[in-house]
């Protein structure tokens, strides 16, 4: 469930995502606690300036990320909360979603899973990541409405 809020803190918005899961017939198995923390230092950091932002929550599970709407599958991950205060004092938190699987399914929605999938270790907060990154596409505008002399208004 998500609530979305405007900048003067009012709730603009709600997304309820109640997925019917299904038993998978394979099996994957998780990583080591120490092999897990080595992939998360090899492939998040917090983001330039903000030296020191810290891991203020670690949670394990298995991770969605919408797959079930597209027909994916979901795999096991953490989703790892770094949070601190900026060199401005503006407070700033970021989140990272790391597999956790000790065989990484690729999945084209989460470019982490493709890359550590495909035996790819990427920094996240690189601009090398920035390009595998499935960015989302301005909508098309339409023309600007012409005047009935046909000119531009």
């Amino acid at each position: 469930m998500a609530v979305w809020f405007a900048n003067n803190r009012q709730p603009v918005g709600i997304d309820v995502d109640w997925p019917v899961y299904k038993v998978s017939r394979t099996r994957q198995g998780v990583l080591s606690r120490d092999r897990l923390f080595e992939r998360v230092r090899a492939t998040t950091l917090p983001t330039t300036g903000s030296d020191n932002a810290a891991v203020s929550r670690f949670e394990c599970g298995y991770i969605d990320l919408g797959a079930t709407k597209r027909g994916a599958g979901i795999q096991s991950g953490c989703a790892i909360l770094y949070s601190s205060r900026k060199s401005d004092e503006n407070q700033f938190a970021r989140v990272e979603f790391v597999p956790a699987g000790d065989q990484v399914l690729t999945d084209p929605k989460w470019p982490l899973a493709r890359l550590i999938a495909e035996g790819k270790t990427i920094n996240t907060d690189t601009a090398e990541f920035a390009n595998y990154v499935s960015q989302v596409k301005t909508p098309r505008t339409a023309p600007a409405p012409r005047s009935p002399t046909g000119k531009q208004p």
